[in-house]
């Protein structure tokens, strides 16, 4: 009985999260900084500002740091 009521979750969840995804709903965490943020940071790097100095100004981790200074890659 209790398997029978885990799947029926499951498929409610599932058929949730679907129709939230067609409605253009964006699922999960939200980013730590905005577009306009991570294009700053990227600038300061390549100015010479340390990682250290980055972290602080932004108030985000080390590795959301090296995380955001990574070359975007084109799922196409």
């Amino acid at each position: 009985m209790a398997e029978f009521e885990l799947d029926l979750r499951h498929e409610r969840q599932s058929e949730g999260i679907a129709k939230a995804k067609a409605k253009g709903i964006r699922l999960g965490r939200p980013n730590a900084l905005s577009t306009e943020q991570v294009l700053v940071l990227r600038e300061k790097r390549e100015q010479g500002s340390s990682i250290s100095e980055l972290m602080k100004e932004f108030s985000v981790s080390r590795s959301t740091v090296y995380n955001l200074l990574q070359p975007v890659e084109n799922p196409n």
